[in-house]
């Protein structure tokens, strides 16, 4: 029950922060992008402990698999990392250290997305100011312990994280 209450608490605080930011510069909470996707089609926080060490739902080979995801930190390079998240072999969820801590409970895991019709999907290229800003922003809850943004497109990742 605790940890509901934290995934609602920073699923809101993303999806906010998100939308507001589309506002911002858009004057709507999403576009309709150059590859004619809804940008964002989905935008939220999911929690766990130990993201590391939980397997997670994803699609390599064509097959539906159940692995533990990878973790990659160094420079921010959205289209490098989105592009090593779309041909490495082994793993259908690639993850981007933003935070990495020995405080705290959950881990915090940023997913969003651009698509269609849900069967394929990009990853939202948000700027890494934005990204830093929620990162401060789940920072500020005690319980927050490692933060990721999750660089995978579907496939080989699903759009949600289970």
């Amino acid at each position: 029950l605790e940890n509901l209450k934290f995934e609602k608490k920073v699923h809101d605080v993303v999806e906010s922060t998100i939308n507001d930011y589309y506002i911002e510069k858009f004057g709507t909470p999403m576009i309709i992008n150059d590859k004619g996707e809804q940008e964002p089609f989905q935008a939220f926080a999911a929690t766990t402990t130990d993201v590391l060490l939980r397997k997670v739902t994803g699609m390599i080979n064509g097959h539906r698999t159940y692995e533990v995801p990878l973790s990659v930190k160094g420079e921010w390079d959205f289209d490098k990392l989105v592009n090593f998240a779309s041909q490495v072999k082994g793993y259908a969820r690639i993850l981007y250290e933003l935070h990495e801590s020995r405080e705290g409970i959950y881990d915090v895991i940023i997913r969003s997305i651009n698509s269609i019709d849900a069967r394929t999907a990009s990853v939202t290229n948000l700027p890494i100011g934005l990204i830093e800003e929620l990162k401060y922003k789940l920072l500020e809850f005690p319980d927050t312990k490692d933060i990721y943004f999750d660089i995978t497109p579907k496939p080989p990742a699903t759009i949600e994280y289970v």
